[in-house]
């Protein structure tokens, strides 16, 4: 019940749980990738498919489904092993819980969308395994999600999408610094890390926002620590304190986010929230 209580109230803070409106299938004419190339952390290690790829807009998603070739294995370290063993996970749930795919929606001159055009991946443990054994030829599926409410918002966004994206970009990220205490990343990857610095700090210049996402993160951390012990032991009555302490900080998130309202600090919200849905699921 508790697991249950706090899974609807987080879903306040990106998603709408409702039941998916009864929307009559549509699909556009297709949409090319850019490059190959995925941009990011994984950028030597995944190539996108080539061809043309449909929004599809159904119940209360927009969706892309593209595939997507992992050619090069992610190779982990000590930090990798220190942090599965702090979290009590293994490897792969390191990988599972910490990596993310982002989809970017493109018109005629390459110029991005709004935030109508950024789309999330529905993360499945295929890729991180496939990451981690170094091969793999998935389809992996990109989607932004609306609530009931928001039908009309979702039919304006597909149908701008529909008519104007030609192209799409993905990029990849990792939620935590995974480089060896005491060395320095590659010079590819120093210079890719320093770029995706400069657009967070672009996308997320108020302080309040920054803060806001530290503790949003922070908040989702304890929370997933406390439904493992809960999963373990849920007769416990020591945890009633830090379930209290829970619910009440929730509604900070339910409030709003502190003018995060730019696309790179919404996409990062969702992927906070998509951390903790895995973690759940897992349980």
């Amino acid at each position: 019940m508790i697991k249950n209580l706090l899974f609807l109230s987080i879903c306040l803070v990106i998603m709408s749980c409702s039941t998916p409106a009864k929307t009559e299938e549509i699909k556009n004419e297709g949409v090319s990738p850019s490059s190959s190339s995925v941009s990011g952390v994984f950028a030597p290690h995944l190539k996108l498919g080539e061809g043309k790829f449909k929004i599809i807009s159904k119940g209360t998603y927009l969706r892309l489904t593209v595939p997507i070739e992992v050619i090069k294995r992610y190779e982990t370290n000590q930090k990798w092993e220190q942090k599965a063993a702090e979290d009590e996970y293994d490897i792969n749930q390191v990988m599972l819980f910490n990596y993310d795919l982002t989809l970017t929606l493109l018109d005629s001159n390459n110029s991005p969308f709004t935030d109508a055009g950024s789309f999330d991946h529905s993360t499945t443990s295929e890729v991180a395994n496939a990451l981690l054994r170094g091969s793999g030829q998935l389809y992996v599926e990109f989607y932004k999600s609306y609530s009931e409410k928001d039908s009309l918002r979702q039919q304006s966004d597909f149908e701008m999408l529909a008519n104007n994206a030609v192209k799409f970009t993905v990029n990849s990220s990792l939620d935590f610094d995974d480089s060896m205490p005491g060395q320095s990343p590659s010079s590819d990857n120093n210079l890719q890390t320093e770029s995706n610095s400069i657009a967070q700090t672009s996308a997320a210049s108020s302080s309040s926002c920054q803060q806001w996402l530290k503790d949003y993160d922070s908040w989702v951390t304890n929370y997933i620590s406390f439904m493992r012990k809960y999963k373990k032991n849920p007769a416990d009555a020591s945890m009633l304190s830090d379930y209290s302490r829970l619910t009440s900080e929730m509604s900070k998130w339910s409030k709003g986010n502190s003018g995060c309202n730019d696309a790179a600090s919404i996409a990062r919200i969702t992927q906070i929230a998509n951390r903790m849905n895995t973690a759940l699921a897992s349980l």
